[in-house]
């Protein structure tokens, strides 16, 4: 295991905000759909 090096900063963010996708889509589908307004910024 040589995953002692912190990986670059462009890694941290695709990370993030993947996970900020993943989540926003569990929210999505927990609560309805008018709660927050659809935001396509992709």
């Amino acid at each position: 295991m040589s995953l002692q090096r912190i990986p670059p900063m462009s890694v941290i963010i695709i990370v993030t905000q993947q996970f900020r996708a993943y989540y926003t889509a569990l929210f999505d589908l927990r609560t309805p759909g008018q709660q927050h307004p659809p935001t396509s910024n992709q």
